[in-house]
C-alpha cells in the first residue's frame, strides 16, 4: 500500500492459530456434504469416524495452492496499482482458479465463466466474499500421486468421486480462511483511507443535539422542540432495530428446529406404518417434536422487558440443542447461581443470544479431537451486575472481538456471519458482550479444562 506500508501486511507463518494440521477442521465440511448426499445422523457419524481413523494422508498427495485476489474499487487500486487499466485487463484474461497435474493443465477449471468453487454464489450470500473475476489462482498436483483424481473422458474436469470430494472441500476451507484474513486486512485498509471516522447512529444523534444547543436559534423552546424530534427519530431507530433483530433470531432458531423436524417426520411416518404400534416410541417422538416447536415459540413469543428466570431460560435455550449435542457427544456443564432468580431482559433476545453462542461452540468442538468435548455455562452476580459466561474446550478464537462481531464475518464453512453480530447488537441495549481474556479466567473461576473460546455477557447494573 503506497499510503502506509504497514497496512495490509500480514505474515501467518509459524502463527500457532494457523501452523497446525487442518484435518479436524474439515469435519464440518464433510458433515455438510454428507447431509447434502442424503445420509442420516447415524450414517454421518459412522462416515466421520472412518475419516478420523483411516485418512492418514490425502488420497491425491500434496497440494500447492497459489492465490492472488485484487480489490477493484478506484481507491484501493490507486494504492497498489500503477496502471489500473492494465490490472483489469490482465484479470479479464486470466481470472479464475486453474488446476495443473505436473505441467499438464486440467480443463475446464479456471476458464471464463467457470466458477467451479462457487465463489460468486458466496459473494451473493455474503458481501465479505470476493467475486471470481477478482482472483487468479493455481492448484498444483503431483501427477504420480494424484491418480485418484480421474479426468472425465471429455477432459472437462474430474469425475466427482470420493477423492474429488476431499479435494473440493480442502480448497473451500482454504478459501474461507483466506476470505476472513483478507476481509480483516481490507477493512483496516479502507478505514485508513477513509477521511472521517464512521459514527454509529447514537453518536450522530448526540452530535446533532450538541449542534442544536450550540446554534444561534433564538430561543431554548425552539431548540427543545428540535431535540425532541431528534429523540423521536432515535426511538424509532431503536424500535426498527428491535424489529429486525427478532426475525434474525427466529430464523436461526427455526433453522435448527426445522432441520431436525425434517429428519424426524420420516421416522414418525415409519413408526405409524408398523403393524404393532409401539406407544413408547410414539411418545418419545412426539416429545421430540414438541421440544423443537417450543424452541421456535420461545423466540416468537413477545415477553417485554420483564424479569426472567435466568437459570431456567439458560437451560431452556440449551435444551433446544439436546439432540445435536447428543449426536456429537458434547456435554454441557452448568454452574448457575440459583439465587440469581431474575434478570431484566427480553426473554426471546436472551434465548437467541444463548442459542447463538451454544451453536458456535457445537460447531467448533466438531473441529477438534478431544476425549471429552464440553461446554461450560456459568451465571453469577457481583455488585448487582449479572454476568453469564459460556466456555468450551474447542480451538478458541483466531480473531479479536472487534473482528468477530462484524456483520458477515464467519469462519464457518456455511456461515453467513450474523450470529455474533446479533449478540453484540442485542447486548448494546443490555450491557456488553466480550471475549474473556486469559488474565480473567482465574478471577471468574472458570475450570482450566475449558481452554477454548470463552465469552461473557455482562449486563448493566439492576
Amino acid at each position: 500500500m503506497k499510503n502506509n506500508d504497514r497496512i495490509g501486511k500480514r505474515i501467518i507463518k509459524e502463527d500457532k492459530h494457523y501452523d497446525r494440521n487442518i484435518k479436524s477442521s474439515l469435519r464440518p465440511y464433510l458433515r455438510s456434504l454428507y447431509v447434502q448426499q442424503g445420509y442420516d445422523n447415524i450414517e454421518i457419524e459412522v462416515l466421520l469416524q472412518e475419516f478420523d481413523e483411516d485418512l492418514k494422508s490425502l488420497p491425491f498427495g500434496s497440494v500447492l495452492f497459489e492465490f492472488f485476489s485484487y480489490d477493484l474499487d478506484s481507491t484501493s487500486m490507486r494504492d497498489y496499482s500503477s496502471d489500473s487499466r492494465l490490472t483489469k485487463a490482465i484479470l479479464k484474461e486470466h481470472a479464475g482458479i486453474k488446476v495443473f497435474k505436473g505441467d499438464m493443465r486440467v480443463f475446464d477449471y479456471g476458464e471464463k465463466g467457470n466458477d467451479w468453487l462457487g465463489i460468486d454464489l458466496e459473494r451473493i450470500q455474503n458481501k465479505e466474499w470476493f467475486s471470481n473475476n477478482q482472483n487468479i489462482g493455481y492448484v498444483y498436483l503431483d501427477p504420480e500421486r494424484s491418480v485418484s483424481l480421474i479426468e472425465k473422458t471429455n477432459r472437462e474436469g474430474f469425475i466427482h468421486n470420493k477423492s474429488f470430494d476431499f479435494f473440493y472441500i480442502i480448497l473451500r476451507y482454504l478459501l474461507t480462511e483466506f476470505k476472513n484474513i483478507r476481509s480483516t486486512d481490507r477493512n483496516r485498509w479502507l478505514n485508513y483511507n477513509r477521511k472521517t471516522a464512521e459514527k454509529n447512529f447514537e453518536s450522530r444523534i448526540n452530535s446533532f443535539k450538541e449542534l442544536v444547543w450550540n446554534s444561534e436559534i433564538d430561543t431554548d423552546d425552539k431548540k427543545e422542540k428540535i431535540i425532541k424530534e431528534a429523540e423521536k427519530l432515535e426511538e424509532k431507530y431503536e424500535e426498527d432495530t428491535k424489529v429486525l433483530l427478532i426475525p434474525a433470531g427466529v430464523g436461526m432458531t427455526a433453522s435448527v428446529a426445522l432441520h431436525e423436524i425434517e429428519k424426524l417426520v420420516p421416522r414418525m411416518e415409519e413408526t405409524v406404518r408398523q403393524n404393532l404400534l409401539d406407544k413408547d416410541i410414539i411418545k418419545e417422538q412426539v416429545a421430540e417434536l414438541k421440544l423443537y416447536t417450543e424452541g421456535i415459540i420461545s423466540v416468537l413469543r413477545k415477553g417485554g422487558n420483564g424479569n426472567i428466570n435466568i437459570s431456567a431460560t439458560i437451560k431452556r435455550a440449551v435444551n433446544n440443542y439436546k439432540f445435536k449435542l447428543s449426536d456429537r457427544n458434547i456435554k454441557v456443564h452448568f454452574d448457575l447461581d440459583e439465587t440469581m432468580d431474575s434478570l431484566k431482559v427480553e426473554k426471546r433476545f436472551f434465548t437467541t443470544m444463548l442459542m447463538n453462542l451454544v451453536d458456535n461452540s457445537i460447531y467448533w468442538l466438531d473441529t477438534v479431537y478431544r476425549e471429552e468435548k464440553a461446554i461450560y455455562i456459568k451465571c453469577f452476580k457481583n455488585n448487582d451486575i449479572a454476568t453469564v459466561i459460556i466456555a468450551d474446550n474447542g480451538p478458541g478464537f483466531k480473531d479479536d472481538i472487534s473482528e468477530i462481531i462484524q456483520p458477515f464475518f464467519s469462519r464457518k464453512d456455511d456461515g453467513i456471519g450474523i450470529g455474533l453480530y446479533l449478540v453484540d447488537t442485542i447486548m448494546m441495549k443490555y450491557g456488553k458482550f466480550d471475549i474473556v481474556d486469559e488474565s480473567e479466567v482465574n478471577s471468574y473461576g472458570i475450570p482450566k479444562f475449558y481452554n477454548g473460546a470463552i465469552v461473557k455477557l455482562v449486563f448493566n447494573k439492576n
